[in-house]
Formats: structure tokens, sequence, C-alpha cells
């Protein structure tokens, strides 16, 4: 029976956010099809069924109904639809987001990797006694992988297919991502800690901020609300901002719990990702343990959702759709009737402020498990420099390494910044080297001895100035590589290694670096903020922060508070269990209330102050802010455009700066304006109904509600 669907098509459409098709095959909304669009044929999700268009002689018919049944639930419309009130995303981006790749409306050809198995299909048929041991080890096993049926049967294995004794059955390939561990028991919990996990209620909603400094236990608390939920046939998903920081959670939850564990996050191939995503949506998952994109995966029955290290800005997606982790999280917690426990040692100002007001419920683990804080010294490099000529590495820092060393201690250093020539400059004209997509500076790698650049990722296979055309370049600074090779100078029985993105880009590359390091393979550990998120490794008991006032430079609201958590979070890294730690801050402003307060481990110090200039700029969380990016590849309508949206937007009364010229990305010129509000759904609602208006630019325009960064 012919009826009519509305259709949400792979690619945006400017002036409609779905289409409608006539559909002659079964049809079910949330099922993919291929449809016709302009001259192609492309893939869509069905929004809607039994459409009652107004005029149907122009109405294209559907070509392919791609699923039996629908791949996206009634529930995930309902989030979705959440989605779309909290951010000014279309239906499509929002449903990409979503499913995972193998899954998501997508016209280009991606296979889902399969498995031949075999079972029993007629045993009579089996003829000799090797024929029926064959039999009876596939009937004990089945189904067997056929590569295993096999190994097992040599040269027997396709007569018997071929005779009919067995059958061939495909799968989809399964993939065993958790490695066997040895099991360990519960601990106790310390009075703190029990007295935390007493006043989380599993029964009802509740958004719980747990503000516990670094080595304080909150993972052991996860721990326990993680079995009791379990023994209540809940099931439970625990975030984290970091890939770096799965291997070592997953670990721990292997070893304590039996049930299924699912992990999900970006460093997973499509199939494999595609089959955690089946695994929960097939009700087979007891406990996920992933990053951001993993609160969008249909788990079912949930006993509770734990974000740990709340403060991170990897839960915000800065990209479309723009969501932050901690709002799908909320929505998702109210509908199972279940608590949200948002955790860090470093806690975001929005929810530190939302807790003692008491809009969250406030939990503190004041005291570390060893009782023991890491002493922390700060060194001030301009003194630094000018008396002793070191550039990189103080005197103090390079006397408590080569301490660490004699003791067969291990250190960690963070310095967030990859590469290994952070600036280069034409050796000609001395013009600094910029990436000719970006307005950003480009990066010297010693590694391939390429120039980077790390915001569009173009690597410069040969570069010419563009002033003088000049071809040799000279560079300054102190990026991870060139902080390797000093380290190798200076400390030449070390063993060195680097957990940065370009050390770890390939898959498995983060488990193996930090396997080697946790199993003292290497003795220092150079790394770029990932070192300081989480990580939990006993014979560390120095870390060195270098340049650790460097991201104070940056022209941007959050920057005080990211290089606050960051020196913090490195610093928690040092002396967890029996041993003395120290940290060693070295700066070249050290009296910056950011730098002062890391220094006396005093986040409140931190919070007080930064609190007081968010007020009188009137920044979050005193206010919302929502970001409006125009890109275009002409500067002079990218520009134009901005304009003419400011002033739709001064029209309405709604308070908006800009535009601001974000300068070049990606070979197109960007403008920012932001509005300010009280209101953030009226505003919302207000940005979509001028939108309208402009619908031939949406393409041309990005809309980010609370980002963290304003460029």
């Amino acid at each position: 029976m012919t009826k009519f669907i509305n259709v949400w098509v792979e690619h945006r459409i400017p002036t409609l956010d779905a289409l409608t098709y006539q559909c002659d095959f079964y049809v079910e909304k949330g099922m993919r099809v291929v449809v016709p669009l302009q001259s192609k044929k492309v893939v869509g999700l069905v929004s809607e069924v039994d459409v009652i268009p107004e005029n149907i002689d122009k109405i294209k018919k559907v070509d392919q109904v791609i699923d039996t049944t629908a791949i996206f639930s009634t529930h995930q419309f309902e989030l979705l639809e959440y989605m779309r009130s909290i951010s000014v995303s279309n239906s499509i981006t929002i449903v990409k987001a979503m499913l995972p790749s193998l899954l998501k409306p997508n016209s280009q050809k991606q296979s889902i990797t399969k498995e031949f198995f075999v079972e029993v299909n007629n045993e009579e048929k089996a003829s000799t006694k090797r024929q029926q041991e064959i039999v009876d080890y596939v009937k004990e096993h089945q189904p067997v992988l056929y590569s295993t049926y096999r190994d097992f049967s040599k040269s027997l294995a396709k007569k018997l297919v071929d005779l009919g004794v067995f059958r061939l059955i495909t799968k989809d390939k399964q993939y065993n991502l958790i490695h066997s561990s040895e099991k360990e028991k519960f601990k106790e919990l310390t009075s703190d800690q029990q007295n935390v996990f007493e006043q989380i209620n599993l029964e009802n909603f509740k958004t719980y901020l747990l503000f516990g400094i670094t080595g304080s236990g909150k993972t052991e608390i996860y721990m326990h609300l993680v079995r009791k939920c379990l023994d209540n046939h809940k099931n439970v998903m625990v975030l984290v901002p970091e890939v770096a920081l799965t291997p070592q959670m997953i670990d721990r939850f292997a070893k304590r719990f039996d049930e299924n564990i699912i992990v999900y996050h970006s460093s997973l191939s499509d199939n494999e990702r595609y089959h955690q995503y089946k695994q929960v949506e097939n009700d087979q998952a007891n406990i996920i343990i992933g990053t951001r994109s993993a609160i969008f995966l249909p788990l079912k029955n949930i006993g509770i959702i734990i974000m740990d290290e709340e403060h991170d800005t990897s839960f915000k997606q800065e990209t479309p759709p723009y969501y932050h982790v901690r709002d799908v999280a909320m929505y998702l917690c109210k509908q199972h009737n279940c608590p949200l426990l948002l955790a860090s040692a470093t806690p975001s100002l929005e929810s530190y402020a939302r807790a003692i007001k008491g809009v969250y419920t406030h939990l503190v683990l004041p005291n570390r498990i060893n009782e023991s804080l890491a002493s922390i010294s700060v060194v001030d490099m301009k003194q630094e420099i000018k008396k002793q000529g070191n550039i990189f590495l103080s005197d103090l820092l390079k006397t408590k390494i080569a301490d660490r060393l004699d003791k067969n201690e291990q250190i960690i250093l963070l310095l967030n910044r990859r590469g290994y020539l952070p600036t280069v400059q034409c050796s000609n004209c001395l013009e600094m080297v910029k990436c000719q997509f970006c307005d950003v500076l480009l990066t010297y790698h010693f590694e391939d001895k390429k120039l980077h650049c790390h915001h569009c990722n173009h690597v410069y296979d040969h570069f010419k100035c563009p002033s003088c055309g000049h071809t040799r370049f000279m560079g300054s600074g102190l990026a991870t590589q060139r902080l390797q090779e000093v380290l190798l100078n200076t400390f030449k029985n070390a063993s060195i290694s680097r957990l940065d993105y370009d050390s770890t880009k390939n898959k498995g590359g983060h488990e193996k670096v930090l396997s080697q390091f946790i199993n003292h393979k290497h003795d220092i550990m150079i790394g770029t903020q990932m070192v300081a998120k989480g990580l939990d490794i006993p014979n560390v008991t120095l870390v060195g922060i270098l340049q650790a006032d460097a991201g104070l430079s940056r022209n941007d609201f959050h920057a005080n508070e990211t290089t606050y958590s960051m020196i913090s979070q490195a610093a928690g890294r040092s002396g967890r269990h029996d041993k003395k730690g120290e940290v060693v801050i070295q700066a070249f402003d050290p009296s910056h209330y950011v730098i002062q307060a890391a220094l006396k481990q005093d986040y409140k110090l931190f919070f007080n102050h930064e609190m007081n200039y968010r007020k009188q700029a009137m920044l979050p969380p005193y206010t919302f802010l929502i970001s409006i990016v125009i890109t275009n590849r002409n500067k002079d309508k990218s520009f134009q455009l901005a304009i003419d949206l400011h002033q739709s937007l001064i029209d309405k009364q709604i308070t908006c700066l800009g535009p601001t010229d974000l300068g070049k990305s990606r070979d197109s010129y960007r403008y920012q304006l932001i509005v300010k509000s009280k209101d953030l759904a009226q505003s919302i609602t207000q940005i979509k109904e001028i939108l309208t208006s402009y619908h031939q630019y949406l393409a041309a325009i990005s809309v980010n509600v609370s980002p963290l960064h304003l460029e």
C-alpha cells in the first residue's frame, strides 16, 4: 500500500528539516531508505510515516528501504527532540552523532564485517567414527567459528559441509575488547568514602557533585555504586573524558566484575563500535565505559550515570551538533529515575556554583587515601633564565629528576604543546610561518621533518615563504618532541616515553604507551594534557609541569579555569600510594592567582577569585552565552552576513557582541557574534526564528549554545 513519509536525508537541506516521499514498500519510522535528491540517490532516515501531503504531484518515490526493522527507537527519537530543544542543530546532524558509523544514513558504502560459523545440520549423514567425533565436538560448542572448525577437522571440513552434515551460518563479527584479568576483592571503604556512598540514593533522580581531591578514592566509590546497581538488576554508564583514561578504568572494572563490560570511544574501528553498539541495543551490556559519544548508546534500565573528571572540556562537543554530555546525561537520568554522579578534584565553576547553591547535592572527599599530599614547589623561570641560563629545565627540576632516577622511581613531565619547534620563521625575512589555510602558526615536527598545522592537520612537504619565496627556516620554543631530546641528552641512562597525539594516533597507541610506563619499561613519561588526567601509577613520585602558565595568555574566558585544572590534576599524579610525592611547577608569572592557588592546592581560593572576575564581566555562570560563527571563502560576504545577522538579533532586543574577526580556518574566513542571555531557552527559540530568514545561508552559520571557548 502506498504511503507518504517524511525523511531526514543525509545531506543538510537549507530550507527544510525533512523531505516528503512516496513509498510503495513496507516502511516504519526509524528505518533507513534510499531516495532521489536532485540528480543523486541519497540515504535518509524515516522521521514520520502516514504523512498527508498538500500536493502529491511532484512527490518522488522511495527507491529502496534498507532496513527490515527500525534502527532508531522511540526513546532515541525522544532524546533527539530534547537535543533539538537545547541546541540550534538540524535533525540529521543529531542522528549522525547518535549512531555508529555503520548505521548512519550515508550513501558511501560501508560494510559490516561478517564471520562464518558451522552448526550441526544432519548428524545422521556422518558415516565414520572420525566424522562422528567432529559432529560431537560441534554439538558441544556450536555455533563454532569456521576457522576453528576447519582446524579441528582438517581435510574433512569442506566435505562435511557439502554433504549437509553441517550448515554454514553468517554472523556479524564479534570483538572481545576486554582482556581477561585476575579478579580482585572489593576494598573496604574509608569512613569518608562510606559517608559519600550512603548519601547517594539509587532509587531517585538527583544530581550529585563529588568534590574529591586527587587520590581520595573516588573510583572505589564508583565500584561500590556499580555493584549495588548490578545487584538491583540495573545497568551502569561510566564516562571518562579521554581515550587515554579508558585502559586503566577498564582494567579496574574487569578485575572486579564478571558482568559484560562494553567499551566505546573514537579509537575503535567502525566495526568494533558497531559490535559494541549492537550489544547495548540487544540488552547484552551491564556496564558501559566510554568517552563522550558513549552517552548516545541505547542502554536500557540505567541505574546510575557517572561522569569522572566532570570538569574536563572534552565532555563538550565543539562541532555540530554542539552539546555537553552533562546535559544529555541529566536528561537520561531523569527518564530512568536514577542519579547522575559528577566527580572531580577540580569541578567546573558551573557545577561547583550549583552545588554550593543546593541545585546539586554536594559531596566531599577532603583527604587522600594515603593521607599524604604531594609537596609542591614553584620555580620562577624568568629568574632561572637570568641566573642560570636554563631555558627549559630548572636546576631544581633537574636535581629532583636525577634523585628519582637514582631511587628507581618514575617521573611524569607535562608540557601542553606537541611537536618539536612551536615557533618557526623564515630565516631570510624573519616572517612567522603560518598555515596557508588557517591563521595559525605552523609547528615543526622532528620525526618527519615537516611543518604541521595543529588546527586543520595539514602537513607541508615543502614550504615556501609567501613574502620572499625563501625555503629555509629557523625555529624556537619547546614542545614534547624537543623536550624528549633535551632529556635524553641530560639523563643519558634514562628511558623516556611520550604520550601525545603524535605518539598515540595509531590504533592501541594510548594503551601501549601507558602499559609500558605502568610496567616501568620507561623512567620518564612526557606528555600533553592527557598525562594530567586520571592516571594512577604507584611508582610515580615526581611530576614536573613546564610552561605551566602558558595557557593563561589565551584570549579566552575559560583559560584560567582550564589552566588551574590542568596543573592541579597533573600534580595529583604524584605520590598517590605509599611513596611521598613531589611536584615542580615552572612558570614565568608565579605570582598569578592561578599558580598560587595550585601551589596551595586550594580550589576554593581559585574559585572565589575566578567567580569574582566572571561576575564583573558577566560571563558564565552568571549569564548564558551563545556563539554564532559565520564562515565563507569570501571575506566580504562573511563579514556582511555577520553584520546583517547582528542587526536581526538587535532588532529582537537580544544582547549581541561582535562581529569579531576570528581569522581564517580551513581556507575560509570567520566572524563571530556572541549572544548574552539570562533566559537560555528563550534565546535559543529567538535565534531559531531569526535563522528561518537566513535559510539559504545556513551552511555558513554555526550556532554553539554554551560554548566553552570563544577562540
